[in-house]
C-alpha cells in the first residue's frame, strides 16, 4: 500500500531531492505532520521528537516553515534551543516574517533574551536589504492583477445567476475571463521569472494574494509553467504545501485526469448539488490530504452544502 501511496503522492514531485529520495521525503512529510497534530493537542515533548526525526532526514531538504515550528515547539517544551532552530533559518532563508512572531505567544517566554533580540534585529536588516530588490512597480502591478480577478470572479457569479451556462451571455463572459487570464499569467510568469515567488514581508499582503488568485485560473500551458517554480518556492517558505495541492488538483483535472488531494468539486444538477471529482487512489485521500495540512474530505465537503 505504501508503494501506491508514493506513486500517487509523487506524481508531482516537490524537488530533485524529493524525487530522488521519494520514501524519505514521504516520511520526513509523515514525521511533520503528527507533529503538528501533537502540538495542537499540547503534547510538546512528543510532538518536539517528531519534528527532530523528520530534520534528521538525510538528503531531504528541510522546509523554512519546518525549522520554525522546530524552534516554536522547542520553546514550549524546553528539550531544545529553539534560537538555533531561528539562526538556521536565517543562514538557510535569509529571512522570516517577523509580524507572525509578534503575535506567536509561544515565544513569549524568550522575548526579553538578548539574543532574540540579535536574531530578531538581523532580521528585520536582511528583510529591508530583500526589499530594496523589489521595484514598487512589481508589488503595484501584483496588487491590481489580483483587484481584476477577483473582481472578474464577483462578475462571473451574477452573470451565472442571471444566465444558463449554455447561453450567448455566459459564453461571451466566459471567453473575456480566459482573455484576461491570460494576460495576468503572462504578467505573474514575467515577475517569477525575474524576481521568483514572493510573499509577504517582502511585498504586500494585497500583492502577495495575485500569486494564489493567477496559479489556479491561469491557462493550462502556465500551470505547467509554473511548476517548477513552485516546487522551490514550498521549500523556501514562500507558498504552502495547501495551496500546493489545490493547484495540483486544478492542473490534474483540468487535463481530464484524477485529482489527488480532492479540493476540486463540480455541481452537476439543478440543486448544484457540489460532488467530489475523480480522486486517484481514494482509500488513502484523507492520508494525502493530512500530510499537506488540509482537513479531512468529510470536513471540507460539508462547506458545499
Amino acid at each position: 500500500m505504501k508503494k501506491i501511496i508514493i506513486t500517487c503522492f509523487f506524481t508531482f514531485l516537490l524537488n530533485d531531492s524529493f524525487a530522488s529520495n521519494a520514501s524519505d521525503s514521504l516520511k520526513y512529510l509523515e514525521l511533520i505532520s503528527e507533529g503538528r497534530v501533537l502540538f495542537i493537542q499540547t503534547m510538546y515533548k512528543a510532538s518536539w521528537m517528531k519534528f527532530d526525526s523528520a530534520l534528521k532526514q538525510k538528503n531531504i531538504p528541510v522546509f523554512k516553515e519546518d525549522y520554525i515550528r522546530m524552534a516554536r515547539v522547542s520553546t514550549k517544551c524546553k528539550c531544545d534551543d529553539p534560537l538555533k532552530y531561528l539562526n538556521k533559518t536565517l543562514d538557510i532563508y535569509h529571512y522570516f516574517d517577523s509580524l507572525t512572531f509578534v503575535k506567536d505567544t509561544s515565544f513569549n517566554e524568550i522575548r526579553k533574551l538578548k539574543k532574540w533580540r540579535k536574531i530578531i534585529a538581523k532580521n528585520n536588516q536582511n528583510i529591508l536589504l530583500e526589499k530594496l530588490k523589489i521595484p514598487q512597480w512589481v508589488d503595484d502591478t501584483l496588487k491590481n492583477i489580483a483587484v481584476i480577478d477577483r473582481n472578474l470572479r464577483k462578475e462571473l457569479k451574477e452573470v451565472s445567476q442571471k444566465n444558463d451556462w449554455q447561453s450567448i451571455e455566459y459564453k461571451k463572459f466566459a471567453l473575456k475571463i480566459q482573455s484576461i487570464d491570460s494576460i495576468n499569467a503572462v504578467k505573474l510568469y514575467q515577475i517569477v521569472e525575474k524576481y521568483g515567488f514572493l510573499s509577504s514581508p517582502i511585498i504586500s499582503d494585497a500583492a502577495a494574494g495575485a500569486y494564489w488568485l493567477v496559479l489556479q485560473h491561469c491557462p493550462l500551458e502556465y500551470k505547467h509553467k509554473f511548476l517548477p517554480k513552485i516546487k522551490d518556492a514550498i521549500i523556501y517558505g514562500e507558498y504552502s504545501m495547501k495551496d500546493y495541492a489545490y493547484f495540483v488538483d486544478r492542473l490534474k483535472t483540468s487535463e481530464g485526469k484524477k485529482q489527488i488531494f480532492g479540493t476540486q468539486v463540480i455541481r452537476t444538477d439543478k440543486n448544484k448539488k457540489a460532488v467530489l471529482m475523480e480522486v486517484e487512489d481514494e482509500i488513502n485521500l484523507n492520508y494525502r490530504r493530512k500530510l499537506v495540512g488540509l482537513n479531512t474530505i468529510e470536513e471540507y465537503l460539508k462547506n458545499f452544502k
